[in-house]
């Protein structure tokens, strides 16, 4: 990786870089700069349907019969748009034996009091 703000950044400081609610050539790109974690909001969809329109289209119209409850579809719909973003970090996770390469889901605000459901 040639030297960047980024590598400093992870080489000199405690510091470490997560990219926050990427497409997949926004991952390439930040873990080539020393990325090594992700999240997304709840808004991801949402995110993705302007940014990345055929994937999520094709990932809503596959999921949309697999509950009439709506909320149950949306996080259905957020686990498979991430689902492609796990795969590209998981390298990491191996390598690191399990220190980085995390990405992690912010769900559904409605249930931020359900533990069974967050688990």
């Amino acid at each position: 990786m040639k030297e960047n703000y980024f590598a400093k950044l992870k080489e000199k400081t405690d510091t470490r870089l997560w990219v926050n609610n990427p497409t997949v050539p926004e991952v390439h790109q930040a873990l080539e700069h020393g990325a090594v974690c992700c999240t997304t909001n709840p808004t991801y969809g949402a995110n993705m349907l302007r940014r990345d329109t055929a994937f999520a289209e094709e990932v809503i119209d596959r999921t949309l019969g697999q509950s009439d409850n709506n909320s149950v579809v949306a996080d259905l719909v957020q686990q498979r748009l991430v689902a492609r973003i796990i795969e590209l970090f998981r390298p990491l996770h191996k390598e690191s034996e399990g220190r980085y390469g995390y990405v992690s889901i912010q769900g559904d605000p409605y249930a931020d009091i359900d533990a069974e459901h967050i688990l």
